[in-house]
């Protein structure tokens, strides 16, 4: 250095004292360079020999969908990220520029608090534009040639995707509904292409050997919109028959996605013994893109089905996702509730047709230990609602009860008709004291089906 130094003493318009302190610099981000390529290095190795271990548990991404993006990339695996400003102005121009939201907790915390926005020009018939056609097309130009934060135009974005005030609304849901604080000091905006074609969600059932669970929403061939959402669950030896649903031009193949799921899972970055849920999409020449990996808290454990409960007030359910033990789980089921409070963490959530709904589904799901639904357990519209599928240890759907002795569907049917018709109070939450146990295939409830009450300040 001091070499160095000597010799730009000789360069006219040089100050050595500035050279000096930009060398020192140099070096200090060299260290610190070098520092974090070991840091990465020695994780990125203990990744490869150890399955349980979780790189990005560690190693937290501020930019999750982006960074895991760029790793399953390497891998050799198709991700319609944007890597340049030249790629963004590309995507604009061909009208399939996309800005998604970053948090960190996006991997395995919460997740899609925030929403995705198509940036281009909009086109009044596609659904998903929420700009107004008002907005001075300067704007357009200057978020096309990058002199526009793309966080920030998220943030200012009008409609209701405007991030500000998203980020109220739902600091609102979550202090209410679970007392929680969400940190959004590090969103971010990452840009992506979108793909024409089938968006695919996929979970690998930890229970059960060989299900696989999928959320199923393909564009219309003409119209050019979203279809609905359609659930499907393959056996094993099925991921190659077509699954039709009634809302869908076309039937559905389980296979190449099954496929795709289980080598991404198998990257040495994740831990391996756990089932995530991949987000993927299928353009119009049958390639499959990734999208979006989420950790869950569902560890591998595939069990031999074991018998049951059964007796004439018991409610058997098919509509099923994940196991007890053997002797069962004796858990308080607060049916609605209004507020979550620390009292009801670990025990069971009754989600009726209209509420909870959205964030509080997805709050419940985070710390209930079952959650029962009135109707099926799938994956639906977003992260909220599809998070019964695939965050607590148990979820079940009474769509799936159809089987039950006739005394207990009668039992069902009185629920049912008091979440409907019940009594509300401000100040308290009804309840049924029940044991659930589940083998994986199907659970059985056993209660009294006596519906109390309890203050939330007693909870």
């Amino acid at each position: 250095m001091v070499i160095l130094v000597q010799i730009l003493s000789g360069v006219p318009n040089i100050n050595i004292s500035t050279v000096d302190k930009c060398l020192t610099l140099q070096s200090i981000c060299s260290v610190l360079i070098m520092s974090l390529m070991s840091t990465y290095e020695s994780s990125m190795k203990r990744a490869e020999q150890e399955p349980e271990f979780d790189y990005f548990a560690v190693q937290r991404p501020k930019k999750p969908k982006q960074e895991i993006g760029m790793y399953i990339a390497e891998h050799g695996f198709m991700v319609p990220l944007i890597n340049s400003q030249t790629e963004w102005q590309q995507a604009y121009d061909d009208g399939v520029s996309m800005l998604r939201s970053e948090m960190p907790q996006d991997y395995d915390g919460l997740s899609g608090l925030l929403g995705t926005e198509l940036v281009t020009i909009p086109d009044r018939s596609m659904s998903w534009s929420t700009l107004d056609e008002e907005i001075d097309p300067e704007l357009y130009r200057k978020v096309r040639d990058g002199e526009v934060d793309p966080t920030e135009y998220m943030m200012n974005l009008r409609g209701y995707r405007n991030w500000s005030n998203e980020i109220e609304r739902v600091q609102e849901i979550a202090r209410r509904f679970g007392n929680v604080i969400l940190d959004f000091s590090d969103v971010s905006a990452s840009q992506w292409r979108r793909v024409p074609g089938t968006n695919v969600t996929v979970f690998g059932d930890p229970n059960v050997d060989g299900r696989y669970h999928f959320g199923v929403r393909p564009l219309h061939p003409t119209l050019g919109g979203y279809q609905a959402i359609g659930g499907y669950q393959f056996e094993k030896d099925e991921y190659h028959i077509p699954q039709e649903f009634r809302k869908h031009d076309q039937p559905f193949v389980a296979s190449p996605f099954v496929e795709f799921y289980e080598q991404i899972r198998s990257l040495p970055a994740f831990d391996n013994t756990r089932n995530p849920v991949l987000e993927l999409q299928q353009d119009a020449d049958g390639n499959i893109h990734f999208l979006q990996l989420l950790k869950t808290p569902q560890k591998r454990n595939f069990i031999e089905p074991f018998d049951l409960p059964s007796s004439p007030d018991t409610v058997r359910l098919t509509n099923v996702r994940g196991i007890t033990p053997e002797e069962g789980a004796e858990l308080r089921l607060f049916i609605e509730p209004d507020y979550l409070t620390p009292g009801m963490e670990g025990q069971a959530i009754f989600c009726g047709l209209i509420k909870p709904l959205g964030l509080e589904v997805q709050l419940a799901s985070q710390t209930a230990a079952f959650i029962l639904h009135e109707a099926y357990v799938s994956f639906k519209d977003n992260h909220f609602d599809s998070s019964p599928m695939f965050r607590p240890p148990l979820a079940a759907g009474l769509e799936g009860c159809h089987n039950s002795p006739p005394a207990a569907l009668e039992k069902v049917d009185e629920l049912v008709d008091f979440v409907e018709s019940g009594p509300r109070y401000s100040d308290a939450v009804s309840y049924v004291d029940i044991k659930v146990t589940s083998n994986g295939l199907e659970a059985a409830i056993e209660s009294d089906w006596d519906i109390k009450i309890a203050l939330y300040d007693e909870i």
